[in-house]
């Protein structure tokens, strides 16, 4: 098992947890679990990404229900 410092800092009225390069967890949401030795994070699959899987496989599987795609993420800015 790994081990790591990590930067503690604020931001507004919450504390922040500056992972190092080799701890970075997918996606822009994560899970957090208090411990009674601590806090464990832990990555949250993006559903609207699980959606599309499930409906990539229309079709291939008599029976399967048919699932709409999900709606464009449209809450961020696009990256320039």
């Amino acid at each position: 098992m790994k081990t790591a410092t990590a930067k503690l800092f604020r931001h507004g009225g919450s504390q922040a947890l500056r992972l190092p390069k080799d701890f970075r967890l997918p996606g822009t949401v994560a899970k957090v679990t208090k411990t009674p030795r601590g806090i464990l994070v832990q990555p949250v699959e993006d559903d609207r990404r699980r959606a599309r899987q499930f409906a990539r496989l229309e079709g291939s599987c008599p029976g399967f229900p048919e699932i709409e795609p999900p709606p464009a993420d449209r809450s961020r800015e696009p990256l320039v």
